[in-house]
């Protein structure tokens, strides 16, 4: 069995770059948050420019978060982890920080318990794992249905 080379972690609901932080937003979102305040919820909702990249979106009832969304195979998933082979996270981090996330989301990253949390609690969505072996095979396993309860559910 060969060593896992890199995985990620994406969800799904059944761009024009900004040069200062490299946040892909698309410019009909762009006129919609200036008259209406609101964001995509996830990236299934972020309307142009759907180039996969790092996207600004708000769930409900919480602050813009920045998510890599991926659409190079469906109408976009909301991407909850990258790790990358040769990356130099450790994964062995407090609490606090498994909670409000660690790494970068251009590259590897984890964006965090309570905003997987936010998140997953808007929709019915579904989970797709994918991993590549050290040779570079991808397998990928695909769940229809996919949650993260609350914290004080334990």
């Amino acid at each position: 069995m060969a060593a896992c080379g890199s995985s990620s972690l994406g969800l799904r609901n059944t761009p024009v770059a900004d040069r200062k932080s490299n946040v892909r937003r698309s410019q009909a979102n762009d006129l919609d948050l200036r008259e209406k305040k609101t964001w995509p919820k996830d990236c299934s909702e972020v309307i142009r420019d759907r180039v996969s990249g790092v996207f600004f979106i708000q769930p409900t009832d919480l602050r813009q978060i920045i998510v890599y969304c991926d659409f190079s195979t469906s109408d976009g998933w909301t991407v909850l982890q990258r790790n990358h082979k040769d990356t130099g996270i450790t994964w062995a981090e407090f609490w606090s920080t498994h909670r409000y996330g660690f790494g970068n989301v251009q590259e590897n990253y984890w964006p965090g318990m309570e905003y997987m949390h936010q998140i997953a609690k808007q929709k019915v969505y579904q989970v797709k794992f994918v991993i590549y072996d050290s040779m570079g095979s991808m397998k990928y396993s695909d769940y229809n249905l996919f949650g993260v309860e609350d914290e004080s559910k334990g």
